[in-house]
């Protein structure tokens, strides 16, 4: 797959990549706040 995200091109590759990247980052963000709560403890 090419790792190069292009808005112009709405193909398949595309639109899983993007999905990919939304999930991952919004997994990450949900899990640092849970381990800055557990951390403070």
């Amino acid at each position: 797959m090419n790792e190069n995200f292009n808005v112009g091109d709405p193909s398949k590759e595309n639109i899983d990549y993007a999905f990919k990247n939304l999930i991952f980052y919004v997994t990450a963000s949900t899990q640092l706040d849970i381990y800055k709560n557990i951390k403070k403890s």
